[in-house]
């Protein structure tokens, strides 16, 4: 128990050491603009850029 709590600290201070944070927060404000709430139509343009990211990601689960 000890231990684990003294990793989560040492993992915890590297994420916000490497700006973690402020990494995390840039990709949600681009996804913001990318694919913005409360657009009057669909964009079928939109649903093709969030599947290629998804590949992108996830490159194992296309094959």
């Amino acid at each position: 128990m000890v231990l684990s709590r003294i990793l989560y600290m040492i993992t915890l201070l590297m994420f916000l050491a490497l700006n973690g944070h402020l990494m995390v927060l840039e990709t949600l404000v681009m996804s913001f603009q990318t694919l913005p709430i409360g657009i009057g139509t669909f964009n079928p343009g939109a649903f093709e850029l969030l599947a290629r990211y998804a590949g992108t990601i996830l490159p194992q689960a296309c094959y």
